[in-house]
């Protein structure tokens, strides 16, 4: 049964990182053809979206690089290179998923700003939110590093050192406010698209369009 686990938990986090990995290249690259197509050089948010996609690859090295460590085996039946090897990978992921994900959703708000820079509450709410999740990635990087003291003390028990308490409350809060980081930037445009003067179909076809980034 334990092999099992450890088969199917392997394969989730083999396939299902690759994938998302090769889709959000793709689409990013799409991005870049038609900015070319359209003659436009590269904007502030290409660069910004680029730059979370890089980060974003070393987050998906180490995931895959824990589906081959162990991964759905209870940690303490596993040998203890592994252990450390598999805890390592997970010290990792938390480094390079926040400032993956600030880049991303700074990315779109920037080009929310550029789109609806001419209204003023839409560009005090941009710079706002740009603060706001800068912040946001700032404290989930400094805390995933120093949760432990050592640092190396995640990883390696056999250090003198602790870690602080409330750590899953930490993570669980984080992740809930990325979600509404996420809700927010996808509800922003959508005041803008209702209150044009084109018909009903037309507002619902682009508030879908919108809508794919809750992908």
């Amino acid at each position: 049964m334990a092999n099992k686990v450890n088969t199917y938990w392997k394969n989730v986090l083999i396939i299902v990182p690759i994938i998302g990995a090769v889709v959000a290249t793709i689409i990013y690259l799409l991005r870049l053809y038609c900015r070319r197509m359209k003659a436009l050089g590269l904007l502030l948010e290409d660069y910004l979206m680029g730059t979370g996609l890089i980060i974003s690859y070393c987050a998906t090295a180490f995931v895959i690089d824990t589906a081959f460590n162990g991964v759905g085996l209870h940690v303490a039946t596993l040998p203890k290179h592994e252990q450390m090897r598999i805890q390592f990978g997970s010290w990792m992921i938390q480094k390079f998923w926040a400032p993956s994900m600030a880049f991303v959703k700074i990315s779109i708000v920037v080009f929310i700003k550029r789109l609806f820079g001419s209204i003023r509450a839409y560009t005090i709410i941009s710079y706002c939110l740009i603060g706001f999740i800068s912040l946001w990635a700032l404290a989930a990087l400094l805390v995933n590093t120093f949760q432990c003291i050592p640092v190396q003390y995640y990883y390696d028990k056999d250090l003198d050192g602790h870690c602080m308490k409330g750590q899953v409350h930490f993570f669980q809060a984080m992740g809930s406010i990325a979600l509404v980081e996420d809700v927010i930037i996808l509800c922003l445009p959508l005041p803008v698209f209702w209150k044009l003067k084109i018909n009903k179909r037309q507002k619902i076809a682009l508030t879908m369009v919108f809508s794919l980034g809750g992908l």
